[in-house]
């Protein structure tokens, strides 16, 4: 899990700087309305990525983002996978996420996929998805960090969200500005649904 906080600081930060390069091309970012209300800015840089996964991290993305404007527990609880939910208290975790978002998300800027895939044979065994998106409600910010698992057939309790973990924006600030080895938060080390307070992941 380590190894993720550090693959998503890399995202972020290349996220960023695509969202600032406007120069190359007209449609770079164009903004267009989806349903219940939440407003997406895309970005066109289908050269380096694979577009499916573009789309189908972006639109999972944006289906949570949805569920937790409706604090669906239900409906949030049926996406995460079987064996997130053996490792973690799914439903204190909801009451977290809930209580920790202020107020609802009105817009969202996508993330850039990761795609992690192991083929033998070639056959696809295991195959999994994760994005990094910056949401936003009319009083704060928040990075949101999805992995989900298509395919696992090794495991199959995997398949589903293995994870999502919710950062507020001043809080990912402040692990930039004190990047360091003795500040660096307690990041959780199994599946479930995470908010990142200063000292690490709120329990």
């Amino acid at each position: 899990m380590k190894r993720f906080f550090i693959i998503l600081g890399i995202i972020v930060l290349l996220f960023s700087g695509c969202a600032k390069d406007v120069t190359n091309t007209s449609s770079q970012n164009n903004d267009y309305p989806i349903k219940e209300s939440i407003t997406v800015k895309k970005h066109h840089i289908s050269r380096l990525l694979n577009g499916n996964a573009y789309w189908y991290s972006n639109t999972n993305a944006e289906k949570i983002l949805n569920i937790i404007n409706r604090r669906d527990r239900e409906e949030l609880r049926n996406l995460i996978s079987k064996s997130s939910q053996s490792e973690s208290d799914i439903e204190k975790q909801m009451d977290i996420l809930f209580e920790y978002i202020d107020g609802d998300f009105i817009d969202y800027e996508e993330g850039l996929p990761g795609e992690d895939n192991y083929v033998s044979y070639g056959e696809t065994l295991r195959q999994s998805f994760s994005v990094v998106v910056l949401a936003k409600t009319d009083k704060s910010e928040y990075y949101v960090a999805i992995n989900f698992f298509l395919k696992d057939e090794d495991k199959k309790d995997n398949v589903g969200i293995e994870y999502i973990i919710v950062t507020k924006k001043e809080i990912m600030d402040y692990y930039y500005d004190n990047f360091d080895s003795q500040s660096q938060p307690k990041y959780p080390d199994k599946g479930g649904i995470w908010c990142m307070g200063k000292d690490g992941a709120i329990v």
